[in-house]
């Protein structure tokens, strides 16, 4: 019932998803029923119905269905890696909110992302966030650093006005010259 709850939360609608449960001997073997708009799909049809996004959602939503269940959740730290993989702009944004809503259940929530957008949306929707930047070094090791998001939602002519400002007030950061 939860899947279902986020699989609609966040963007895929018209499907209900149930676990299918049968015995194989002594083990038990899950899987999943689904419909569309009261239509069984089958299995080998899947990729036929779901997009590439709807399944990065099925999984996602499983993942928030069974976070949801844990016990002691102020003492659980969630860790995401790329959870908007394949997400258009619109379903990141729902993702963004529905985090920022639960982010106060758990101790933490960390989110591993490449996707700028996400970063947007997470300031957009107010997130209480600290953002870390991770840079790989030439001797394979890593760095890290708080990220500055004074400029991250600055479009690039915002940032190229800054740094003719920066120059112009006399700045000699080498930045600058590459306007």
């Amino acid at each position: 019932e939860r899947v279902n709850h986020w699989f609609t939360k966040l963007g895929s609608t018209g499907f209900k998803i149930e676990r299918d449960a049968k015995n194989n001997g002594d083990k038990k073997v899950y899987s999943l029923k689904l419909e569309f708009n009261g239509s069984p799909i089958r299995s080998e049809d899947i990729n036929k119905v779901f997009s590439e996004s709807d399944r990065r959602n099925l999984a996602f939503s499983v993942f928030m269905a069974r976070a949801e269940k844990m016990t002691n959740k102020d003492e659980i730290i969630l860790v995401m890696d790329d959870p908007v993989v394949s997400f258009d702009d619109n379903r990141i944004e729902k993702t963004c909110r529905e985090i920022k809503l639960i982010s106060g259940q758990y101790r933490q929530i960390i989110i591993l992302t490449h996707y700028k957008y996400l970063l947007y949306g997470m300031i957009k929707n107010q997130a209480d966030a600290c953002f870390v930047d991770i840079k790989s070094l030439p001797n394979g090791s890593s760095s890290l650093a708080v990220k500055d998001i004074s400029n991250i939602t600055l479009t690039a002519h915002e940032k190229a006005c800054d740094r003719i400002c920066a120059f112009i007030e006399g700045s000699n950061d080498p930045e600058i010259m590459s306007v």
